[in-house]
């Protein structure tokens, strides 16, 4: 009981402040030696943030990734906020709506964010996910602002659109509309301007942009099948 209590009051010193300095500190100690006693204590906190304060911890951690100097502790921040999140939805566990309404613009700002390495664009595809699933729940027309930021990286960051779209749930068509268009055709240059053959019999040259939206392609396995849904559920749409 004592202990519990400790651990309720070191969470809300933790979370209930406008600034991210503080979690920032925090999750480098997440990162410490397993032995050590910084680990523990921090670690013991931690699962008792996930589990009891989610919403506040997940609004804490993408403003570590927003605003955080230090590049690794932002990819520490969306790593666990990631492994988090996945799994509280393997719980069952649903964002609440006010929480909602905080969490997805910053995600939004998370994912516009100019030279976004790859790694972190893996990490929040995967809460643009579970964000994403919780926000159809409350309204099933999909999240106005993501399918803006969608629409904007197919023209900037093809390839980090390219990769949310892969996470992304079973939204509706009109959501899916506002991009889908523009994506489809900058793959389908991408294909018309490198085929896939060997790159000594290659003769084409493209720029780093479609090559590495080519890479992509290749090493996701299940786009084409998500393409040929998504088409098939605009087409239905329109007739």
């Amino acid at each position: 009981m004592a202990e519990s209590s400790l651990l309720m009051f070191s969470a809300r010193d933790l979370l209930a402040t406008p600034s991210h300095e503080g979690l920032a500190y925090f999750v480098e100690k997440l990162f410490k030696p397993h032995e050590t006693y910084e680990y523990q204590n921090a670690q013991a906190l931690y699962k008792f943030c996930v589990v009891n304060f989610s919403n506040c911890l997940t609004q804490m951690l993408l403003k570590v990734y927003l605003h955080s100097p230090d590049d690794l502790i932002r990819f520490r921040a969306i790593s666990l906020l990631s492994e988090a999140l996945t799994g509280l939805r393997n719980r069952s566990f649903e964002l609440s709506p006010v929480a909602l309404d905080v969490i997805k613009p910053l995600l939004v700002s998370c994912l516009t964010m100019p030279e976004a390495k790859k790694p972190d664009t893996k990490m929040l595809r995967r809460i643009v996910s579970c964000v994403a699933r919780n926000a159809m729940k409350l309204d099933p027309h999909g999240w106005d602002e993501l399918g803006d930021c969608m629409l904007t990286l197919v023209n900037t960051d093809p390839v980090r659109a390219f990769n949310v779209f892969l996470d992304l749930p079973q939204l509706h068509v009109g959501f899916i509309n506002r991009f889908f268009k523009h994506l489809i055709e900058e793959i389908e240059d991408t294909f018309k301007t490198c085929h896939f053959v060997p790159e000594e019999t290659n003769p084409c040259v493209f720029s780093p942009r479609k090559g590495s939206l080519l890479l992509s392609l290749q090493v996701s396995g299940g786009f084409l099948q998500k393409i040929y849904y998504q088409k098939k559920r605009t087409r239905s749409s329109t007739t």
